[in-house]
């Protein structure tokens, strides 16, 4: 279950990686009660330590948003798009803010 903990680590975030042990430790449990095996493999696994993430590359420079990626969006999202990038915001947060909450 180490194993299987530490390889999921690498490729998804720590509530799903909480979520999927806590499930698997809940069927294994039940197989503990109901006397199929003997102890919970999931007792003791631990989540593997948190790397910081090498985000060279990730980060668009106000350049390229403005030249190579804002042309490419529909002139219908562009304001949203746009607020989303200046502002931060995740895309939730960006199609949720209102009119009356801008600065005009």
């Amino acid at each position: 279950m180490q194993k299987w903990v530490t390889d999921l680590a690498g490729h998804r975030s720590r509530p799903v990686l909480s979520k999927c042990l806590q499930l698997a430790s809940a069927v294994l449990r039940s197989a503990v009660r109901n006397q199929l095996i003997g102890t919970n493999p999931c007792e003791g696994v631990r989540f593997p330590k948190l790397r910081k993430r090498d985000t060279e590359g990730q980060i668009i420079s106000r350049d390229d948003f403005r030249i190579a990626l804002l042309p490419a969006v529909p002139d219908r999202y562009r304001a949203v798009v746009t607020l989303a990038a200046g502002a931060g915001l995740r895309w939730g947060e960006a199609i949720g803010t209102r009119d009356d909450a801008l600065d005009r």
